[in-house]
């Protein structure tokens, strides 16, 4: 046999002795390939379990606490009335309070309304005593006046008396001025003496009259008939446009 015969045949000998190995490393790198693989797939099958039984204890939490949800819901329904009546109520209270409040408000309001009309209703009668008692004292001083002709006298009866005649003040006070033309100088009383004769009325049946600038009055004494009189033409002058 030749060397090269040799040699090919120890080339083909170390040839069919490596196949072997080969084939043999390959299989353990596949088998470790299949090995880490496995491992793999058994790491995420704990983790999924682990999840799984996660997930089946909420659920378990879950179907517990609905359980006791519901064996708790008619005190929940109940709690929840209390709650709603008790709101009513409170409303119900405040709105009492607030109501009764007012109407306390309302009540004093009034009580010092009536005490205020009380007190000037008090301060008109002092003042309208003290305008009596000056009128009593000018017509007791009061100088006679002119007998008028017999033909224009008014006979009346009775005792003289006091009459309080409201009119609109100062509006008055120009139209009785305007109507008999009276200056600034002449007396309340000059002018409406004047007044009352230019009306058709006999002033022998007025004692005196005087005028209240403060309670725009006129105050006129003298006999019952005279004074229907006089209040007749005054509220009608007080009265006209």
């Amino acid at each position: 046999m030749s060397k090269l015969q040799f040699g090919l045949l120890l080339l083909v000998l170390g040839a069919c002795a490596t196949i072997p190995i080969i084939r043999q490393r390959k299989a353990e790198v596949r088998l470790r390939d299949e090995n880490t693989a496995l491992r793999q797939q058994a790491d995420r099958l704990t983790h999924v379990s682990a999840d799984n039984q996660r997930l089946s204890n909420v659920i378990t939490e879950v179907r517990l606490a609905q359980v006791d949800a519901r064996n708790h819901f008619p005190e929940l329904v109940a709690l929840r009335a209390e709650v709603a009546r008790l709101k009513d109520l409170n409303e119900h209270s405040e709105s009492a309070l607030r109501s009764s409040e007012r109407e306390q408000r309302g009540e004093v309001a009034i009580l010092r309304s009536e005490v205020a009309r009380l007190s000037d209703e008090a301060q008109e009668l002092e003042s309208l005593r003290e305008e009596i008692r000056q009128l009593r004292a000018a017509a007791t001083t009061a100088p006679a006046e002119p007998t008028p002709p017999s033909d224009a006298l008014e006979t009346e009866t009775g005792e003289t008396s006091i009459r309080m005649i409201r009119t609109q003040g100062d509006a008055f006070a120009e139209k009785l001025k305007s109507s008999v033309g009276a200056k600034d100088e002449e007396s309340f009383l000059d002018v409406f003496s004047r007044f009352l004769q230019l009306n058709g009325i006999q002033t022998n049946g007025v004692a005196t009259a005087a005028y209240d600038q403060r309670t725009g009055r006129v105050i006129v004494r003298g006999t019952t008939a005279t004074l229907d009189q006089v209040e007749r033409v005054t509220r009608a002058l007080d009265q006209a446009p």
